[in-house]
């Protein structure tokens, strides 16, 4: 069973290739690491935002306490009260706002160590050191869990004796010998 491994990031340079054809990979190594020192910039400016944002929420919601206790004993009037909690409304939001672009940050800086889906052999690799690597291209293909799949045919007069889950031995002049099971049996003749 193959599977393709590409970037869900992309425009960004490979600075490591860290596995090459015939490695075995165990799901979540690292395969590939992309340049990621803008992404990083990006990140620390964004956690900067988030602390603003935390910072003048915590002064808008300050005011508004005082606001609602000054209108509670008659000292301010219903429009300041208004703006009070519309400044802590917009200071919540603006929050909100920071914390989303922080999280998008940080997954497309997650996104940028392409990692192994799953455990397997790597059967091709089409990315080198320095590549630029688009969102979307295939740098790897693998073979899950080093399983591969024959799509054997066989005579019809034999399809009734074979059945799934089966033992099969597969005997070729250039592999050797190797052991596997019938995973299905299609009813085409």
């Amino acid at each position: 069973e193959e599977v393709p491994v590409g970037a869900e990031t992309g425009g960004l340079v490979a600075t490591a290739v860290y596995v090459d054809e015939g490695s075995y990979v165990r799901q979540g190594q690292p395969l590939v690491q992309l340049n990621d020192t803008l992404l990083r910039a990006q990140l620390r400016q964004q956690q900067a935002q988030v602390q603003t944002a935390e910072a003048n929420l915590a002064r808008d919601d300050a005011a508004l306490a005082r606001s609602q206790e000054l209108k509670e004993r008659g000292f301010l009037s219903q429009a300041s009260l208004d703006t009070a909690l519309a400044n802590q409304r917009a200071s919540a939001a603006n929050l909100a706002a920071a914390r989303a672009a922080l999280a998008e940050t940080q997954t497309r800086v997650d996104q940028a160590t392409i990692r192994a889906p799953v455990s397997g052999l790597i059967s091709s690799r089409s990315v080198t050191r320095g590549q630029i690597v688009q969102a979307g291209s295939e740098l790897f293909r693998m073979v899950r869990d080093g399983r591969l799949e024959l799509d054997a045919q066989i005579p019809e007069a034999e399809l009734r004796l074979v059945r799934p889950g089966m033992g099969a031995t597969i005997v070729s002049d250039q592999a050797g010998q190797a052991g596997g099971t019938v995973r299905i049996v299609t009813p085409q003749v």
